[in-house]
């Protein structure tokens, strides 16, 4: 369940406002959590390996409230939204 899906530097994984598609577990890099348009956006996390992100899939249909991007690149563990309701059911 899930795959692994790698991120080049500079790269957003999901942007405010969009459908959240996936739960992630970032395996290798690092992932800015962000808030705010273009050049007034406010950095409100830097996640390390380990850290488990876009858990609101778990919740809800709500979209991002926030932004990821990679600084430096990024190896994410991705578990899409029809495998978690699979699960749950």
């Amino acid at each position: 369940m899930g795959s692994e899906v790698t991120y080049a530097p500079g790269h957003f994984l999901f942007h405010e406002s969009t459908p959240r598609t996936w739960l992630g577990i970032l395996l290798a890099g690092d992932v800015e959590i962000i808030r705010g348009a273009q050049a007034r956006t406010v950095t409100l996390a830097t996640l390390v390996p380990g850290a488990l992100f876009s858990e609101g899939v778990l919740l809800d249909e709500s979209p991002h409230a926030t932004s990821g991007v990679t600084r430096k690149g990024a190896t994410v563990w991705q578990i899409p939204r029809p495998s978690l309701e699979k699960v749950r059911t």
